[in-house]
């Protein structure tokens, strides 16, 4: 065996083996560089690697049978007895040894510094900072999120960046990348993150790279409209966040009747860069109006209601314009009608109000275009906001056709609140924000999930990031940390925001803990401002359920009587699981109303009925 080994070693077999693993470990890791940069197929890495495996065992059976020497290679027994030849051959292939291993150093310290730091396993919360900034947010992402980050088939769109003329076109740069978004997300086999958060980054010169990791996501798609008439230049570009290479970039110059064909190549164009294999065709945007300024009018009426809940009456308006100008205009009407429902849920108009309006613009969009799941479940909404098994099978029907619908993933958390599946209900909050990490709404609804389960730490800390993230209101919110001095934390801030007087606002909050003087604090015409609740009633029945406050009862018949939507109302109170308010004979007569107790009796009773809390609730199934 010895004198094999010094053979092998004789006729440098052992260091040919070292120089061909090197070699072939370098042309890896540039094929593995070269392909995305290039856009070439992903198994060309799978075919370097493998003939690099094949061609091993070759490379070790040429180094024994021939040498190569100053007259070229030569069979090993004709130079057998030559110790010189052999010598030079040892020193050179050292030499070239040497060489690689210095080469692979290098890459090697080269991948470590642009390789993002790993992220805990933890699932953690992430951390919005004072000045409110998303874009400077440092977001530990949940396990799903992480889940996410490792899969290189997910995106973020970024919003298109206006270079037309007129500042105006921003609506139509901002519409056009959530119209992209939505088309992406419709493609089963894409992670896409939603808009919130995409958008926070509006504006920001921050590295894509950064952007990226923040948001959980392996490729970003940014990209500029120039609008001159009717003419289009649009330029998009796919990077991928690992190292910054474009994937894939191109540009159109069309008319302005050619957008919905180059949203349709864009997102063809992404699948391919990606190289996802579809199990379905990639779905087409389809041609929703011939007239272009209706559909102008949507995507500006689209991206004012989406950036700032205040201007939704302005985005109404617009929209009625668009739909007078193309009455067949499906997508308008549904909006139109999702956008009057959204009165009913902040509380800024009654059920009674603006429930006639849903349906007439929900069945509308539904003779146009019968498919529209969205508004099929705006049209089942009854008057009365009752809860049935049809409207839960409708809310799921919307997100599994449109999963980036925000405001039907936020319905049915909300739901499963009113129901008491407090478990559920956080499992659905978490994989919210994996998917859309800044929209703050999602933290709210952990932190009542968390508040009904008796979590009340983690309830608070989810209430404060809540609060963090949109630093609208300060009363509600303090009262949730029961007024203690950590509140002042939050009022100093809303006042440094608003221009409030944070003494102001202390008084106020005093008043509304006193019993004497609380119903003229909420009678206030300060306490909307203070407690953000849009004159709905649903933070003030919040407040007086809070304090077990007699009061509350002749004040939810009273927002009842309003048109108010009780399921909205119902929400924050079964979260406090408060016996007092629960077991009082009224509350069930709610419960009723609003289907919750039908629900109850046909499925699971909530999640407090483990044996420690007496209720009526927790003895539905016996009454079967």
């Amino acid at each position: 065996m010895n004198g094999l080994f010094e053979e092998l070693k004789h006729r440098n077999v052992f260091r040919v083996g070292i120089a061909y693993l090197a070699l072939t470990w370098l042309i890896i890791q540039i094929t593995n560089i070269a392909v995305p940069a290039l856009n070439l197929p992903e198994t060309l890495n799978s075919i370097v690697f493998y003939l690099g495996l094949i061609g091993f065992p070759f490379a070790l059976l040429l180094a024994w049978a021939f040498e190569l020497t100053p007259d070229g290679l030569k069979r090993s027994s004709d130079v057998a007895d030559d110790t010189r030849i052999r010598a030079e051959s040892s020193r050179k292939l050292n030499y070239v040894i040497i060489g690689m291993l210095v080469f692979i150093a290098a890459i090697a310290l080269w991948q470590g510094q642009s390789t993002p730091a790993a992220e805990s396993g933890e699932s953690k919360i992430a951390t919005i900072p004072a000045d409110n900034s998303p874009a400077k947010a440092a977001v530990s992402p949940s396990k799903a999120a992480s889940d996410t980050i490792r899969n290189q088939h997910s995106i973020a769109v970024l919003p298109f960046v206006n270079m037309s003329s007129d500042p105006e076109q921003e609506y139509f740069s901002d519409g056009l990348s959530e119209e992209l978004l939505n088309l992406l997300a419709q493609i089963r086999e894409l992670k896409v993150t939603g808009r919130t958060s995409s958008f926070a980054f509006k504006g920001s010169n921050e590295d894509l790279r950064k952007i990226g990791e923040q948001l959980n996501v392996a490729t970003v798609l940014e990209g500029s409209v120039r609008r001159s008439g009717n003419r289009l230049r649009i330029t998009a570009q796919l990077i991928k966040v690992e190292d910054g290479f474009h994937l894939w970039s191109e540009t159109y110059d069309r008319e302005m009747t050619d957008v919905f064909a180059i949203q349709d190549e864009i997102a063809a164009k992404i699948v391919a860069a990606l190289h996802v294999k579809l199990e379905l065709p990639i779905p087409l945007r389809g041609l929703p109006t011939t007239n272009m300024e209706a559909y102008q009018l949507f995507l500006e009426a689209k991206a004012l209601a989406a950036g700032d809940y205040l201007r939704i009456l302005d985005a109404v308006e617009i929209l009625k314009r668009a739909v007078k100008l193309d009455p067949g205009f499906a997508e308008a009407h549904e909006l139109l009608a999702s956008l009057y429902s959204g009165f009913i849920g902040s509380g800024q108009g009654t059920e009674k109000e603006y429930q006639p309006l849903v349906v007439k613009h929900a069945n509308t969009a539904l003779s146009i275009d019968p498919k529209r799941v969205w508004a099929k479940l705006l049209k089942g909404r009854s008057v009365a906001g009752k809860v049935t098994e049809d409207s839960l099978r409708r809310i799921e029907n919307v997100i599994t056709a449109q999963p980036q619908n925000t405001t039907a993933q936020f319905y049915r958390t909300w739901l499963l609140l009113a129901f008491g599946y407090y478990q559920e209900a956080i499992k659905e909050s978490d994989l919210s924000i994996a998917q859309d990490p800044f929209y703050m709404n999602h933290y709210l609804q952990r932190s009542y999930a968390l508040r009904g389960l008796g979590r009340t730490e983690e309830a608070t800390n989810a209430m404060v990031f809540w609060y963090n993230g949109i630093k609208e209101y300060a009363g509600l919110n303090s009262l949730s940390l029961r007024y203690t001095e950590g509140a002042r934390g939050l009022v100093n801030a809303y006042a440094e925001k608003t221009g409030q007087n944070a003494d102001a606002v202390f008084t106020f909050l005093e008043r509304v803990v006193d019993p004497v003087t609380r119903i003229d604090a909420l009678d206030d015409p300060m306490s909307s401002v203070y407690l953000g609740t849009h004159n709905s009633g649903q933070g003030r029945l919040q407040i007086l359920v809070h304090f077990q406050d007699a009061r509350f009862w002749p004040e939810l018949e009273k927002y009842a009587a309003a048109g108010g939507t009780l399921v909205g109302a119902f929400v924050p109170i079964m979260s406090t699981r408060s016996r007092w308010v629960i077991n009082d004979p009224r509350f069930r007569s709610v419960a009723e109303k609003i289907g919750v107790v039908d629900h109850w009796r046909n499925n699971k009773l909530p999640d407090f009925c483990d044996g420690t809390f007496e209720s009526w609730i927790c003895e539905l199934h016996d009454e079967r």
